[in-house]
């Protein structure tokens, strides 16, 4: 497109950087994009970029994982480091918030994590051929020519080139979008807050994640509780995930949520 074009040669009479070449660009460290970095042949050289200050450190989610992720991560390093909680059970809700049933298998099937924990291990566990850049964004790609142009906070803008660019930037992928891939028109949101002490519902409730898919509060997707350990200390995560034109009320309909439990 002719205003990334334009942005490319802007750059450059701005004293960008000399031009760096990687086989593989991947942007997103977080889980899908450091991941793959472990995956990737190491004779390739790849470099992966994130605009936050260090991997995992704005990360706030349940970060639940499937027992095939689990033994995926457990190749890379010590994977059950960053396990809170095993999760053996599901526990599905009924619109009156009273009934409910639980569904139990004899071995873990997701698991709950230390989520900005497991992150940032990911990216300081990745092999000596990928180079990993917090703090860093990816300002335009050159269509034709697989041209990247990073730009790291207080620094100059880099112009790097690349045979493969990786978008593991989430739904509202900057990659997607700057390749005119991006096909994403309708987006939920989920927003999630967490509270100390016991969850009483059920036999086992540390190892049972509770759905609730049903009613006012289900509109979207539905919401969540979510045994976890946070500080050494028993806790669990409350959540909702909605259409994205009900941002603007994300505080008060997961207060009017939790106030219902």
């Amino acid at each position: 497109p002719a205003v990334l074009e334009k942005s490319i040669k802007n750059a450059t009479a701005r004293n960008m950087n000399p031009k760096q070449d990687f086989d593989v660009v991947i942007i997103g460290a977080s889980f899908s994009g450091l991941t793959l970095a472990h995956h990737l042949p190491k004779h390739l050289r790849v470099l992966v970029v994130d605009a936050k200050p260090e991997a995992g450190s704005t990360v706030e989610s349940t970060g639940l994982i499937t027992s095939k992720t689990y033994d995926e991560f457990k190749a890379f390093f010590d994977i059950d480091s960053y396990i809170t909680n095993q999760i053996s059970s599901i526990c599905v809700v009924a619109p009156n918030f009273k009934d409910y049933f639980v569904s139990t298998v004899d071995q873990p099937w997701i698991y709950q994590t230390d989520t900005k924990a497991l992150v940032k291990k990911l990216a300081d566990t990745v092999p000596q051929n990928v180079e990993v850049r917090m703090r860093t964004v990816m300002t335009g790609v050159g269509s034709s020519e697989r041209i990247v142009l990073i730009k790291t906070q207080g620094k100059d803008i880099e112009e790097i080139q690349t045979k493969f660019l990786v978008g593991a930037d989430g739904s509202h992928s900057k990659v997607a979008v700057s390749t005119n891939l991006s096909q994403n028109t309708k987006f939920l949101f989920g927003y999630e807050k967490v509270y100390f002490g016991d969850v009483h519902l059920g036999d086992n409730p540390e190892e049972t994640i509770y759905h609730f898919w049903f009613g006012e509060f289900s509109l979207g997707y539905g919401g969540w509780l979510s045994p976890t350990i946070v500080d050494g200390k028993k806790a669990f995560r409350i959540g909702l995930a909605k259409n994205e034109h009900e941002r603007g009320k994300a505080n008060e309909l997961l207060d009017k949520f939790t106030h219902r439990l």
